[in-house]
């Protein structure tokens, strides 16, 4: 019985540990995503002329799992707000705390964040300036996760590998 509960704890740290690994590529893929809805977001603004609640909902069709919950929720609320009630940056608040259990880095959301202050009441040309700087910010911050990935990846797993071995120990 005893073996059994040291298996079962070596298990629980390995697996903790790969979890923690496979949650920095899960952040790059979502980067990806986002990166993606951002330039989606220009070219209907840019060259289908759309305002901004039908640019929101068009590209939430499009768009992976957190971010077009977010943009959908936002452009139901654009679509349906009262301009006493709601401005954009409550708007994209809003969504940010819906999907901050599904993205919780709190860096990568302050772009949405950042967004949302300065997107809304803008005209054509605003828009898309703001959205390229979103779109750069994304990209930088893609290539921060990928170097936190290599240089924290192997670190997680490997943590987690002696973790189990050291609570083995501990238990015999």
């Amino acid at each position: 019985m005893r073996m059994l509960g040291c298996v079962f704890l070596f298990l629980l740290f390995v697996c903790l540990g790969v979890y923690a690994s496979n949650q920095l590529e899960k952040r790059i893929k979502q980067l990806k995503s986002l990166e993606k809805a951002i330039g989606s977001m220009k070219r209907e603004i840019d060259y289908r002329l759309s305002p901004l609640c039908e640019t929101l909902l068009k590209t939430a069709r499009r768009t992976e799992h957190p971010w077009c919950l977010f943009l959908e929720e936002a452009g139901r609320d654009f679509q349906n707000r009262k301009e006493e009630i709601l401005n954009p940056d409550e708007i994209f608040q809003k969504g940010i705390r819906r999907i901050q259990l599904y993205h919780p880095w709190e860096k990568d959301l302050n772009v949405l964040s950042n967004l949302g202050r300065s997107l809304g009441d803008l005209d054509k040309k605003m828009q898309l300036i703001e959205l390229s700087m979103a779109e750069e910010e994304v990209r930088e911050l893609i290539q921060e996760a990928r170097e936190e990935k290599r240089t924290k990846g192997k670190l997680y797993q490997t943590l987690g590998v002696c973790m189990g071995i050291l609570s083995v120990i501990l238990v015999l």
